[in-house]
């Protein structure tokens, strides 16, 4: 090849490149303090800390589900004006939810524009693990909290009765005998049902194939995290009504969160197993 095939040669990759690098400055100027603010937000909430999990997780399922698909040009433009306006419109409304999903879309409008749908729908999984970790409206958050901390402490109370303890409830406060239980935000079983619902879909979109089945363990990891948080709060009243008020608090108090944590993670892992067993 002569020197002056292998400059023309040259100008396309060039090109290519200015133009890519042109792209993620400009996503980066627009989206910048919004992803900055995500990252905060993982640190901060005890919610979305598996944030920090996901995201690597997702840019390795990216790397390993590149297929070969034609660029969506008009489509990826016009999916990328909306998702642009949506991240405007949020940053109008003041509204964080909406303008880090107005990111996300971006980012999906980018991937149809330079690789097409058939791209977009192989990167479905890292896409939807990215926006599990989005922090819900704080609005929706405390309409969610209150019915969560209201059902572990009338849950719980039941099953403390169960037991012949004598338990009674008043709002998200548990009595027992010489001691009282409050139920706290952080007991209301969210942090648990928006780690677990993350992982669920990692494990949905792994383990098992057909749709149905994904559909089943996502139905699954709901329930099986409100009912093993119940059994916590049932936990930390019976060992405080045996062993005294000091059981609910400090490291007994820790171990019991995360085996709350740990029966509904096992539960869906073992029901993948089982599912794609049937599978085969």
């Amino acid at each position: 090849m002569t020197a002056g095939a292998a400059a023309l040669d040259a100008r396309p990759r060039n090109g290519v490149a200015v133009a890519s690098l042109a792209v993620a400055a400009s996503f980066t100027i627009l989206f910048g303090s919004a992803l900055l603010s995500l990252l905060g937000d993982w640190v901060t909430s005890g919610e979305y800390g598996h944030g920090f999990i996901l995201l690597p997780v997702s840019v390795w399922l990216a790397r390993s589900r590149v297929v070969e698909a034609r660029p969506g040009r008009r489509a990826g433009l016009i999916a990328l004006a909306v998702s642009v306006g949506l991240f405007l419109l949020g940053m109008l409304a003041g509204e964080s939810f909406t303008q880090r999903i107005g990111v996300l879309a971006a980012l999906g409008s980018l991937t149809v524009y330079y690789r097409g749908w058939a791209q977009a729908r192989a990167w479905w999984l890292p896409l939807a693990l990215l926006a599990s970790s989005i922090p819900l409206p704080d609005v929706v958050l405390d309409t969610l909290t209150v019915p969560l901390q209201l059902f572990a402490s009338g849950a719980a109370v039941a099953l403390l009765e169960s037991r012949h303890i004598p338990a009674g409830q008043a709002g998200n406060v548990i009595f027992l005998p010489g001691q009282e239980l409050f139920v706290a935000a952080a007991c209301s079983g969210l942090r648990s049902i928006s780690a677990l619902f993350g992982l669920t879909l990692l494990i949905a979109g792994t383990c098992v194939r057909s749709v149905p089945a994904r559909l089943l363990l996502i139905l699954l990891a709901v329930p099986a995290a409100i009912g093993a948080n119940v059994l916590r709060v049932f936990g930390t009243g019976f060992g405080a009504y045996y062993l005294g008020p000091e059981f609910a608090k400090g490291f007994s108090h820790h171990a019991m969160a995360a085996a709350a944590f740990a029966f509904p993670l096992a539960l869906v892992g073992g029901t993948a197993w089982l599912l794609s067993r049937l599978e085969r």
